[in-house]
């Protein structure tokens, strides 16, 4: 009931779109970007691209359209939390969403430690929780308790 009721109302919030020279670099783009694996994601093809005369004049990039696969609310929660973290996604390395017994656990791993610290700071870490919480109510999961674990994979 949940994932049919987020993919139908907050369907479009959840779609970026990716261009590139060819449909696969466009996809692996949007897996790059996205800190996800194509199985998480649902990739629409807008425009296959065509390489002008000779790979010159008259190039039209590739254009796809991508979204979480909505089958598991896990992909759904970690693509709205990259976009959350959009400021600091470069430094993303890994987001993990795992959902047991109406807790949802979430480790965010980033290439940085200095990052780190910014996003650990009492301010940014609150309104991290907040905008979480405000979600989780927005798509019925207001009753399960989460817990978002911050980490470094720098040395």
């Amino acid at each position: 009931m949940i994932k049919e009721e987020v993919s139908k109302k907050y369907k479009s919030i959840f779609v970026e779109e990716f261009e590139a020279s060819s449909v696969e670099e466009a996809i692996k783009l949007a897996v790059n970007s996205l800190k996800m694996t194509k199985d998480e994601l649902k990739i629409k093809v807008l425009f296959e691209g065509y390489k002008g005369l000779f790979g010159l004049k008259g190039s039209k990039p590739a254009k796809i359209k991508v979204f979480p696969n909505f089958d598991k609310i896990e992909n759904i929660i970690k693509f709205y939390l990259i976009k959350l973290l959009d400021f600091v996604k470069e430094n993303i390395l890994l987001v993990d969403v795992n959902i047991k017994d109406e807790t949802i656990d979430v480790v965010i791993i980033f290439n940085n430690k200095e990052i780190l610290k910014f996003v650990s700071s009492q301010e940014i870490y609150d309104a991290l929780c907040t905008l979480f919480e405000a979600f989780l109510k927005r798509i019925s999961l207001l009753e399960y308790k989460f817990r978002i674990t911050l980490k470094s994979s720098a040395v």
